[in-house]
């Protein structure tokens, strides 16, 4: 399937095969979504808060704690973030 799609799709710019028919230049439009979504990373524009999932603190704690992710647990328990 590959060999096909990057076929129809014209997948690659520097050769297209003599047996190959192209359908449509998808490389336009791929290049362009990559260019705005490195923008609205460097942009700190995504994820927004609504591509975002949160956690409960105590939920992140415990799934730091399983994975023995010893920073994120410190950053969990700083006074900073839990002033209690």
């Amino acid at each position: 399937m590959h060999i096909i799609s990057s076929d129809l799709f014209h997948l690659w710019e520097e050769h297209v095969p003599r047996h190959s028919r192209i359908y449509t230049d998808l490389i336009p439009i791929m290049e362009d979504v990559i260019s705005r979504y490195m923008k609205d990373v460097v942009n700190r524009a995504y994820p927004a808060e609504k591509e975002t999932v949160f956690m409960a603190p105590e939920e992140a704690l415990a799934f730091a704690q399983e994975m023995k992710w010893e920073s994120k647990i410190d950053e969990l328990r700083s006074p900073k973030r839990n002033p209690a």
